[in-house]
Parts: structure tokens; sequence; C-alpha cells
């Protein structure tokens, strides 16, 4: 978890423009972070029609950080809207291309088998 070893607490920055509402993530994704990321993604999720989550600030992500981007992913779907992730290295490329989500969060793959997503970018 982020605070035993040493890391601050989730950043979380958000902008709006051209490309969509961007949401940079500084810090650990992980059990104990995910509930603040979740609460912004959603609530964006309702408002923009396309949102990018900047990952590039995120230098370790597990299970919990995976499922609430696939979470809000879905939610956006459910609305006809994009939620993407934009610029994921090291470990948290590793494990998102790992357990296969790499494709879907990044826009390259299907949103989730058998619902097409609407108003795609």
């Amino acid at each position: 978890m982020s605070r035993a070893h040493g890391v601050p607490p989730l950043v979380i920055e958000e902008t709006d423009g051209p490309g969509g509402y961007r949401i940079g993530v500084t810090g650990d994704l992980d059990l104990a972070t995910h509930g603040a990321l979740a609460d912004v993604l959603l609530r964006a999720v309702r408002c923009h029609e396309r949102v990018v989550v900047d990952l590039d600030g995120v230098a370790f992500l597990d299970a919990r950080g995976i499922g609430t981007l696939v979470e809000a992913q879905a939610a956006a779907h459910a609305r006809g809207h994009a939620l993407t992730v934009d610029r994921v290295g090291g470990q948290p490329r590793w494990l998102l291309d790992l357990v296969g989500v790499l494709p879907r969060l990044s826009g390259l793959g299907p949103p989730q088998a058998g619902q097409p997503l609407r108003n795609r970018p």
C-alpha cells in the first residue's frame, strides 16, 4: 500500500481541453488510494463525453487500481461516453498488459464484449 512504503498520497489534477477532460494521476494507485480517484472519475464521466486519464505519474498499480479504471470506463460507456488511459509506463503498463485490459483502456480494443461504444472519438 502507498503509505506503507513512504509514497505520498495520490495527487489528482483535472484540466478541461480540446482533447477532452484530462485527469492526471501521480502516486501509487492501489487499495489505499483508489477511492479518491474513483470519485473523480465517476463524476468526470457523468459530465464529459471524453475523459483521458494520464497515468504518467503512477509508479505502482494493483488490482484495486485496475478495477477502478475498468469500472469508470464501464460507467462512461453506459452513458455513450469514452474513458481512456494515456502515458502508461513501467509497472502499471506491465500489469495492465498482463491482465489483458491495456488495449481496451487505451481505446485500442473493444470497450466490453458485446457492447459497442457509441460516439467513439
